[in-house]
């Protein structure tokens, strides 16, 4: 098959910000006096502020390491990823008073931490020599320093397995959601998913291929029906592209599904958020180069189902309806058909006015599954019948001036 020509024409993070304030000792001035900086008081001076941030070792790498702010320096400002149970960040600094004038503690917080975070982070500042905490109304006389430490950790008593193993024949009860709302809160703020999204993504994942809805309830110990309740939610992870639908075969049919996107999974073993490729937006030229890029990388994979491809090309149209071609795709309704349409634009692209232009039988065989409906393809396109010859967008390529029908 090839496109018929016509003369008229020619595709997470902590933010933390550590702030210790220190105020001028109220035994030895009034407590209404604020004073910051290197300010001279009757002949005393008052200079406190940070030095000295050593990371520990074992610390998790930080997208920002512990650094002192430059414009106030007793301000620390870090960013860090903590993926998992156990995994820490910890680093010490000098807490140094180089006046003359004793200061107190008057504030020690932690900007960045949510009340969610607050169940599965321990986070503490304590004095390295004794690791007692670092308390308001503290002293640190003049001339004199302190080493702090600071460490946030990931609680260990969160268990990695615990969100499937409970989820797991609990039909998503309320007993379910309370049990895992530590796990669930981080994952939430890590991956920006639902509870209900994060749960359908974890069984997936340990299960490793397509999953019906049938299988979904197996699993959660409920029918499909009480988990179709929630469709809206886990069709809107094929919205994000972190699933697809794909047909599965079971027991005494083939059925409506789901599978994981290539790159899910590689994306959160190496502990990254996955990040979609962008497909909108597109001018004509790019739409192309992306479905060439996209179906040329997989027509030799053979672990790649061209089930996934079809549904990816029809993501792609959708994000374009501003192009003619994706406005011509989706006038047809059958993902079959606009998928042949689009690898014939694929081939169009890579061929066109050579010997190899055309799509031959062979190839649109191996590419669509042996099915009532996919025979009804081939018999059609064969016979002159199919939707995209009848209205004129391809055509049996013509070999010595007769048409192949194989072509």
């Amino acid at each position: 098959m090839r496109f018929k020509r016509k003369d008229s024409q020619t595709v997470k993070i902590l933010l933390l910000l550590l702030v210790l304030v220190i105020g001028i000792g109220y035994a030895y001035l009034t407590s209404n006096l604020s004073i910051t900086g290197a300010t001279a008081v009757a002949g005393n001076t008052w200079d406190i502020h940070f030095e000295n941030v050593q990371i520990s070792p074992g610390s998790v790498e930080a997208s920002t390491p512990a650094t002192i702010n430059p414009s106030d320096n007793m301000k620390i400002d870090y960013a860090v990823l903590l993926n998992r149970p156990g995994k820490y960040y910890e680093f010490t600094v000098d807490m140094v008073n180089s006046g003359s004038l004793p200061g107190k503690v008057s504030l020690v917080d932690f900007s960045g931490i949510t009340p969610e975070m607050e169940d599965i982070v321990d986070y503490s500042v304590v004095y390295t020599n004794n690791n007692s905490p670092v308390a308001v109304n503290d002293i640190l006389n003049g001339g004199s320093s302190k080493n702090i430490k600071v460490k946030l950790l990931f609680k260990e008593d969160i268990e990695e397995e615990d969100l499937l193993d409970v989820a797991e024949d609990s039909q998503l009860s309320d007993e379910f959601w309370e049990t895992c709302k530590n796990p669930l809160a981080f994952l939430r703020q890590e991956l920006g998913l639902t509870n209900v999204q994060i749960v359908v993504l974890a069984i997936m994942i340990e299960a490793g291929e397509a999953l019906s809805w049938k299988s979904l309830g197996n699993y959660l110990g409920c029918s499909r029906i009480s988990v179709m309740v929630y469709s809206e939610e886990i069709e809107e992870l094929v919205t994000k592209r972190w699933l697809v639908h794909r047909g599965v075969h079971e027991m005494g049919g083939y059925y409506e599904g789901f599978a994981l996107v290539r790159g899910v999974v590689t994306a959160l073993r190496h502990n990254k958020n996955y990040m979609p490729e962008k497909i909108d937006g597109l001018t004509e030229q790019q739409f192309v180069d992306k479905l060439e890029s996209h179906v040329g990388k997989h027509m030799d994979d053979r672990c790649v189902n061209f089930a996934d491809d079809e549904e990816w090309m029809l993501q792609l149209v959708k994000a374009n309806p501003h192009l003619p071609l994706c406005h011509e795709v989706l006038r047809f309704h059958d993902i079959h058909v606009q998928s042949l349409l689009l690898m014939i634009v694929f081939d169009y692209a890579q061929w066109e006015g050579t010997d190899g232009e055309g799509l031959t039988f062979q190839t649109i065989s191996s590419l669509y599954p042996e099915d009532y409906e996919c025979d009804g393809l081939r018999f059609h396109l064969r016979e002159g019948t199919h939707p995209l010859i009848e209205c004129g967008f391809i055509e049996h390529k013509c070999v010595e001036g007769q048409a192949d029908t194989e072509q």
